[in-house]
């Protein structure tokens, strides 16, 4: 447990989540709760898919591309040009990270962009108004749905 709490700590400090929930205190907390209930799984999927993918422990755009579509979350409205424009701003770095590449993203870059993913999928086309809902649904319908698929890759 104090393993799960320091690398969830960890990751906390270094996301821009709260640029992505407007700074908005309540949103923030409530996407927090969404992260940290599906941490572990989301932990495992990034390790297992990031080697799977990109043979290394991050994503290059390339290999993340991939990786959502096998998701089924590329649509119409959210395009592969629209996912590498998150994957950029999810990537750029405010405080240049030392172990962190500039062209992939790691661990709690992937939780960010989930977090993006999340906005740009249903509550930028109005198919959701709070985001920790639809963050939640995206966890549920496509992100869970791949640890089967990556142990049979």
């Amino acid at each position: 447990m104090q393993t799960f709490k320091a690398c969830f700590s960890h990751d906390e400090k270094l996301w821009k989540l709260r640029k992505i929930t407007r700074n908005d205190e309540d949103a923030y907390n409530d996407v927090k709760e969404v992260v940290i209930d599906f941490y572990q799984d989301l932990k495992e999927i990034f390790q297992v898919a990031a080697i799977q993918y990109g043979a290394s422990l991050d994503f290059d755009m390339t290999s993340f591309r991939k990786f959502c579509k096998d998701a089924g979350i590329l649509n119409k409205q959210l395009t592969s040009s629209v996912l590498d424009t998150y994957f950029k701003a999810t990537n750029y770095e405010e405080i240049d990270q030392e172990n962190n590449d500039d062209n992939a993203i790691i661990r709690f870059e992937f939780l960010e962009i989930l977090v993006r993913i999340a906005r740009g999928k249903y509550i930028d086309f109005g198919k959701d108004k709070r985001l920790d809902y639809s963050m939640t649904k995206l966890v549920q319908q496509h992100i869970m749905p791949m640890s089967s698929k990556l142990w049979h890759l």
